[in-house]
């Protein structure tokens, strides 16, 4: 009877503590494997208004750097995006804008503030692919080797109480 319930506590304990692991193995995989997408992050450029002009070599940077190409979309007061407005740099990650009407729409709809949607690497993404390949299969493999563990004991286990 001891053999018993030790085993199923065993059992228990072990699919706990790989539960708890499997989820940390896969929410740092996706962090090391994915850009990460941001969405109505405030882009504040009431520094590059004058009273008749905007600045247009003034560069603007967003909270994170390392973007993901041609993800960055701007959007002013009013909720349009206009490509020709502004430009991306996506080597420094910076951003400037043209003097135009669709830049005072900011200024005065939306109180200097824009809307911006945009993709960025973590800093510990994994750059190279199939290494990226590898850390997505990995929590694969952790779950295969905690079944077949679960397994093993499982079957060590039945021996032990149909061989009394």
């Amino acid at each position: 009877m001891n053999k018993t319930f030790g085993m199923i506590f065993g059992m228990f304990v072990l699919i706990m503590v790989g539960v708890a692991l499997f989820t940390s193995i896969i929410d740092s995989s996706s962090t090391l494997t994915n850009a990460i997408v941001l969405t109505n992050e405030t882009l504040d450029i009431g520094a590059g208004f004058n009273a008749t002009d905007f600045n247009t070599s003034m560069v603007f940077n967003l909270t994170n750097g390392d973007w993901v190409d041609n993800t960055v979309i701007i959007y002013n007061g009013s909720g349009t995006t206009n490509s020709t407005a502004y430009s991306v740099n996506y080597t420094t990650n910076g951003i400037t804008f043209e003097n135009s009407s669709w830049i005072w729409e900011i200024n005065t709809i939306s109180d200097n503030n824009s809307g911006v949607n945009y993709s960025y690497y973590h800093a510990d993404y994994i750059t190279d692919g199939s290494s990226r390949t590898l850390i997505t299969l990995f929590g694969l493999f952790f779950v295969i080797a905690l079944l077949a563990f679960v397994y093993a004991k499982l079957r060590r286990g039945s021996e032990d109480i149909f061989d009394r």
